[in-house]
């Protein structure tokens, strides 16, 4: 059986990949410079947690590969470590060996989040000058906020 990648699938990859090459410019890496780093001058790893099973695997893996080949200067490692009980990733974060990236749901943000699991992702988006707030939905954007700060980004969203 021939494997596609389905016009959703890659719609998905391309924010990923995007959004990943935002955080890689502002969020990776020794920076010593006051100013912004573009994503080209930052090196170091990248460490994303996701859901393990195939269907997701898949996706992260093709989409690392994606920002594996544009910014080849990053290493970065998709983990398996997310699962709906949120156990394995939480015991990384408490022993300090945490993924920096995960994958997760608007139903668990606000807990991580106010827990001091995740840390606010507006610094990061605030120094992207390609992001515009008015292209995403309101509820999208709300369903991951917590006392006004933006906790987490959606990468895909359903119609429910």
């Amino acid at each position: 059986m021939r494997s596609q990648v389905s016009r959703r699938h890659a719609v998905r990859a391309g924010a990923l990949v995007s959004g990943l090459a935002g955080f890689a410019a502002v969020g990776c890496g020794d920076q010593q410079s006051s100013s912004p780093a573009t994503a080209s001058q930052v090196k170091g790893t990248l460490r994303v947690s996701h859901l393990g099973d195939k269907k997701q695997a898949d996706f992260w893996a093709k989409s690392i590969g994606i920002f594996a080949q544009q910014h080849p200067q990053i290493q970065i490692t998709g983990e398996p470590t997310w699962s709906w009980d949120n156990a394995k990733y939480i015991a990384e974060a408490v022993g300090g060996d945490a993924a920096d990236l995960v994958w997760t749901s608007e139903n668990y943000v606000t807990p991580l989040y106010a827990r001091g699991v995740l840390q606010e992702v507006d610094p990061y988006v605030g120094k992207d000058k390609s992001f515009k707030p008015g292209d995403y939905f309101d509820s999208v954007l709300n369903a991951y906020k917590f006392r006004n700060k933006q906790a987490g980004w959606p990468v895909n969203w359903g119609a429910y």
